[in-house]
């Protein structure tokens, strides 16, 4: 496929004027070839539009630092030539994000409203031209369908999320524009409000869902590292937790539940790291078929999930590092109950030593990392993220601890995964508890098994924005708190302002007043 012709329509999706735009895969010369087949077709869709290994985007980046937790580790002089403003402005919630950031970095390179659009343009191009496909079965046809009508909606949910408020907060405000074609439109591009942006993600996975239900059976997952019934159906559970439609939620979240492919996995089998061994230690990988049986779907390089997090200083002599700048929050670390053995097999321990005496927990797990290096250069291309089977329990519960009546399925759910998670011989079932009481262990238990996959800053949202505070080390002796309040408008990203200023009918979000100021703490 014609890279040319992507940028050009993406340069519009931005902000530029859409009529100097190519119109995508159309031929330019006799000599340029359309693919006119599904097979074809489908290839150009994993090129175009799955976030694979190989490629240089961010759907997440700095996102990471919003969330509680993450902490900041003990201060450490940064390595000459990094400039350590790049944490701080996410992490300390600054309102001029973008403008800021572009002084230290370029931002483009962690501009995910960049990235997760030309993801959507290729998913767009395929659903454009699929209808001109010849002489193919149609089982290939609904498969390609279906793939791209699935990852068009992830990245839509990913988009509103970070850049329109909560669903259930205020559905009717701006959200993302809604760009459902790759042909060129002679119209100003404006945002669509959040619930528009909600009922084409919701139509684009039941489409989805309807196209792979036709398909033979031994098509409708594979370990291939494509699109699928159950990673649809998965989707479509969260999105629905996400809007609080509670009923539907925990359908699809059964669906998957009772999907023979999967099992979940007992972490009595896993290898755990329970003393210091420098330099050798491998933390197991849940993110890849050969590593879970839970793993649904694998996606995401592992640089931009981690690379916010796992920045190192080398020690002189030694060429030992030291620690990265940030660490799994000690609220996040206390929430683990004893014998959870979540709490080794998820979270990735350095073989360095704080000043508390205790092994150093990295704001990183469930992948192949060094317990040196946490994400060492020549592995970032290893997949980072996962939809994981255990996501469909945690939906589950939740959607029936909301449902009048549901709480003992709830509880049943949580048990069965629980179970899985504890120490042989320590498990202690849960028992019978209300529904309030239902519901925020619901809360508690998806944080403990979905940390550090991209989650808990959307649940965050979600379950009403609540205050956050991050501590800053400025210099060794110094401590600065930083407080995101309860619904703070910084709950909600600025569009990228390149993007703004290039289109004026793209009105930019509210922004807190700037830049935010901390308060100096005893340490």
């Amino acid at each position: 496929m014609n890279k040319i012709y992507i940028k050009s329509i993406i340069f519009g999706l931005l902000g530029l004027s859409l009529n100097s735009c190519n119109d995508f895969l159309e031929p330019q010369s006799s000599s340029e070839f359309v693919p006119k087949d599904a097979n074809s077709l489908n290839e150009i869709l994993l090129g175009e539009a799955y976030p694979h290994t190989s490629s240089s985007y961010y759907l997440e980046g700095f996102v990471h630092l919003f969330d509680d937790d993450v902490a900041m580790a003990e201060y450490q002089d940064p390595q000459s030539g990094f400039n350590i403003e790049q944490y701080f402005i996410p992490f300390t919630w600054q309102p001029d994000l973008w403008n800021e950031l572009d002084q230290v970095v370029t931002a483009k390179s962690y501009n995910q409203y960049y990235y997760c659009y030309e993801f959507i343009l290729g998913c767009n191009a395929i659903l454009d031209y699929i209808g001109q496909a010849e002489g193919d079965l149609q089982d290939d046809i609904d498969n390609v369908v279906a793939q791209a009508h699935t990852l068009r909606a992830f990245y839509y949910l990913q988009l509103v999320n970070l850049f329109g408020a909560p669903y259930t907060y205020a559905p009717d405000s701006p959200g993302v524009p809604l760009k459902l074609t790759s042909k060129i439109e002679n119209k100003p591009l404006t945002r669509n409000t959040v619930r528009e942006v909600y009922e084409q993600i919701v139509e684009d996975l039941t489409e989805a869902i309807t196209l792979y239900e036709g398909l033979p059976e031994n098509r409708k997952w594979k370990m291939d590292y494509r699109t699928s019934l159950p990673m649809a159906e998965l989707l479509l559970s969260r999105v629905y937790l996400y809007m609080e439609n509670w009923e539907e939620a925990a359908k699809y979240a059964e669906r998957v539940m009772k999907n023979s492919n999967f099992t979940l996995t007992d972490l009595n089998t896993i290898q755990r790291y329970t003393t210091t061994t420098p330099v050798q230690r491998t933390y197991h990988d849940f993110h890849s078929y050969t590593g879970s049986t839970e793993c649904i779907w694998p996606y995401g390089r592992r640089g931009d999930f981690f690379l916010w997090l796992t920045d190192y200083v080398v020690e002189q002599g030694s060429g030992l590092v030291k620690h990265s700048y940030f660490k799994a929050s000690p609220d996040l670390m206390d929430s683990f109950e004893e014998y959870d053995l979540r709490k080794d097999c998820y979270v990735v321990r350095s073989w360095y030593v704080d000043s508390s005496g205790e092994e150093f927990p990295q704001a990183v797990g469930k992948t192949t990392v060094s317990a040196q290096f946490t994400c060492s250069n020549d592995n970032l291309s290893i997949f980072g993220r996962s939809l994981r089977y255990a996501e469909a329990f945690v939906n589950y519960a939740e959607a029936k601890s909301n449902i009048p009546g549901g709480e003992i399925d709830a509880i049943a759910a949580l048990n069965e995964l629980r179970e899985m998670r504890f120490e042989s011989g320590h498990y202690q079932p849960l028992g019978n508890m209300s529904a309030e009481a239902c519901r925020q262990f619901v809360r508690e238990e998806r944080r403990r098994e979905l940390c550090f996959e991209g989650q808990r800053w959307f649940d965050l949202r979600r379950w009403g924005m609540p205050e956050i505070k991050h501590v800053w080390y400025p210099d060794a002796e110094t401590a600065v708190e930083y407080v995101l309040s309860a619904q703070d408008l910084q709950y909600t990203l600025p569009l990228p302002n390149s993007t703004v200023d290039s289109n004026p009918e793209l009105t930019q979000n509210p922004q807190a007043s700037g830049p935010r100021q901390g308060t100096t703490i005893s340490r």
